[in-house]
């Protein structure tokens, strides 16, 4: 079974996500395995559904990411979404989120400097990327940007 996460961003092409996964999950396409289909709502997207548009999926939106956490150790939406899919498709994908994913490509081509997350057990328990650097870390790397630009 192909698992495909659905993340739906604020489009007017909202309104075609309950063809899109209809098509997808009924195998209308030229799909050899069965699919299992999940979706990620955010809330400028709701905006463009009914409520009966989307009964036979499993749906998340953003205030489940906090529901669904309290305590250390308690499982991560996000990190479970990553860990359960085999795909991630954004569909639509709209202007502003499509300028954050390309954002950080701009910034580095500019000159910026990325400091990137660590592999490490988080918060959640599990072990992977996504923690911040060690303070340490991101002093020392402050260190030789100021000695790089001869900013002591």
């Amino acid at each position: 079974m192909v698992k495909i996460l659905i993340g739906c961003t604020g489009s007017v092409a909202t309104i075609k996500l309950p063809v899109l996964i209809e098509t997808i999950s009924k195998g209308k396409g030229t799909f050899s395995s069965e699919i299992d289909v999940r979706i990620c709502l955010t809330e400028h997207s709701k905006h463009f559904l009914q409520d009966t548009d989307l009964n036979d999926v499993c749906i998340y939106s953003d205030s489940d990411e906090w529901a669904a956490w309290s305590n250390r150790g308690d499982p991560v939406l996000h990190i479970e979404l990553a860990k359960w899919a085999d795909i991630l498709l954004i569909a639509p994908l709209d202007a502003n989120t499509l300028a954050k994913i390309a954002n950080i490509s701009t910034l580095k081509s500019w000159g910026y400097y990325e400091i990137p997350v660590i592999e490490k057990q988080l918060i959640c328990g599990d072990v992977g990327p996504g923690a911040m650097a060690e303070v340490e870390t991101i002093v020392d790397f402050l260190k030789s940007v100021m000695k790089e630009k001869n900013i002591e």
